[in-house]
């Protein structure tokens, strides 16, 4: 009887047959609509990086900059950021199609999971800046579908809409630190291989204006967000929208306290009750401040 070791291995290997990087993306994006519920997916995406401030600009300016990363960074776009660093699992997870980095993370409700997936209805190429490096996703080039930037190497994009927004400006390359995270997502301005959806000035108006109505309802049931503002890209200073949370009769770090025990009870499936007053700030430059009480 032939020993185990000397027998020859009748097996030939061969590749399953995968679907490729852009059906797969079709096949998330089919799950999520193209409407409100995009923006809706991005303060999650807060909420699970710990920020505590959300702001949103929608640059409606034509700009077509040159260069290996201008073409990356053109506008029209929709800016987001908040207060929040990338760590490793983040990089790895807003790489990563049809895996969840989240799943034994009682308290991760949204980190750049599946639903991060739902703004290739806005874009093909989505940027992330956060600490030291520029994420460039490009589902459309099957040879560099990812492409990591290293900040202190990013050159020739002064004349971007990304540039200065939000201080993302030559300091943070110069030190090749940006103290938060920013994500950049030009319009599809066309038709594509992956999405035949074009994302018109009045599709993005409307997102925008749905997603002013509730976004005090959000911030309801965020345990670290506490802050949206909505901003004008020629004057980043001043929010056009601002909407805060305060609390009454209780401190931040006691509702933060309760939410820590929901999670744990969510694992020993222990009922945990609490009453809290909550207020609601909200601030445009076009309306009278609003003040809305929840208990």
């Amino acid at each position: 009887m032939a020993n185990k070791s000397q027998e020859k291995d009748p097996i030939r290997r061969c590749p399953m047959k995968r679907p490729p990087i852009l059906k797969q993306l079709q096949n998330i994006m089919r799950e999520y609509p193209e409407d409100v519920q995009i923006l809706h997916e991005l303060v999650q995406n807060a909420e699970d990086a710990k920020a505590t401030v959300m702001k949103i600009m929608y640059d409606q300016r034509q700009i077509n900059p040159t260069g290996i990363l201008g073409q990356f960074l053109k506008s029209p776009a929709l800016c987001i950021y908040n207060d929040g660093v990338f760590d490793e699992d983040d990089w790895d997870g807003i790489k990563s199609v049809c895996l969840s980095h989240k799943e034994e993370k009682t308290d991760k409700i949204g980190r750049f999971g599946q639903g991060f997936k739902s703004v290739f209805h806005l874009t093909d190429n989505p940027v992330v800046v956060s600490g030291d490096k520029m994420l460039i996703i490009n589902p459309l080039d099957v040879d560099r579908e990812c492409g990591m930037v290293i900040l202190s190497e990013i050159e020739n994009i002064s004349n971007t809409g990304i540039f200065k927004s939000f201080d993302f400006d030559s300091n943070a390359i110069r030190n090749n630190y940006y103290p938060a995270t920013l994500f950049w997502f030009p319009l599809r301005s066309q038709e594509s291989e992956l999405s035949e959806n074009v994302f018109t000035d009045v599709k993005m108006t409307q997102i925008l204006s749905l997603f002013e109505e509730d976004a005090a309802l959000v911030l309801l049931f965020m345990k670290y967000l506490s802050r949206i503002e909505i901003h004008n890209p020629t004057q980043l200073s001043n929010p056009v929208i601002n909407i805060q949370i305060m609390y009454a009769q209780n401190k931040r770090s006691d509702l933060q306290s309760f939410w820590s025990s929901m999670a744990k009870s969510t694992e020993t499936e222990d009922k945990t009750t609490e009453t809290f007053s909550i207020v609601i700030d909200a601030e445009t430059q076009t309306q009278n401040r609003q003040v809305h009480w929840w208990k």
